[in-house]
């Protein structure tokens, strides 16, 4: 879970630093406009899937730990567990 949490979470957290800094840049340039919209909407991109990592980090335990111990119900399992890109 914390190789999840610093390798994927974290590294878009940076990612995101990075694309302020790379705006910031271009604002003085001469594509200064592209460059803030290219920008804001990477950084929303990006923080809307921060939530589903975040999801995936906490679930993800939970269903190794299901498997594992046999569970036949795993349909019975919370949502979050069963979206297909989550697994």
């Amino acid at each position: 879970m914390l190789g999840h949490l610093l390798g994927s979470i974290l590294g878009l957290i940076f990612a995101i630093f990075g694309v302020f800094a790379l705006g910031a840049y271009l604002a003085t340039s001469r594509a200064g406009r592209l460059g803030l919209v290219a920008m804001v909407i990477t950084v929303l991109g990006s923080a809307l899937f921060l939530p589903l990592q975040g999801v995936s980090t906490f679930s993800a335990p939970e269903e190794g730990q299901a498997v594992l111990a046999g569970l036949e119900e795993f349909e019975e399992l919370p949502p979050p567990s069963r979206i297909p890109c989550l697994r």
